[in-house]
């Protein structure tokens, strides 16, 4: 089937709906404050949209983080579309950038998938690697 539609944009603190839908967080509370104190204050953190009409609804997040490592870029992403958008964006925004690395969780074989339709291969497994619900690190 044909891809829909997919778009990148900044967050918006209305958002907090939408994300509640696709966060899976009981919260409303942690959801805004995460929206409002990380989110909207995060440099390279987009919506993911879908649909045509005048405001495509988020369905999911990609975030762009650089590390110690000027060369390397943090990248999590939710549909393959939207992660080749954004590496191209990183590339386009961000100059000197000439990595970009992804994260999955080993267990979620479908994100693996969305990444390798994207390009990218896969180096290794992070076995004492740990990322904190909700926190930007």
């Amino acid at each position: 089937g044909s891809v829909p539609a997919v778009t990148l944009r900044r967050f918006e603190l209305t958002d907090v709906d939408a994300m509640m839908e696709w966060a899976s967080d009981p919260e409303a509370e942690a959801v805004l404050a995460f929206l409002r104190d990380a989110v909207l204050r995060h440099q390279w953190f987009r919506a993911v949209c879908l649909g045509v009409e005048l405001e495509p609804r988020p369905v999911g997040a990609v975030s762009v983080t650089p590390t110690d490592d000027a060369c390397r870029a943090e990248l999590c992403g939710v549909a393959t579309a939207a992660v080749k958008r954004a590496v191209a964006a990183v590339f386009g925004e961000f100059p000197g950038v000439v990595r970009v690395e992804a994260l999955v969780d080993v267990d979620n074989p479908a994100a693996r998938r969305v990444l390798e339709n994207a390009g990218f291969q896969r180096e290794a497994v992070l076995r004492s690697y740990c990322v904190r619900r909700l926190m930007l690190s």
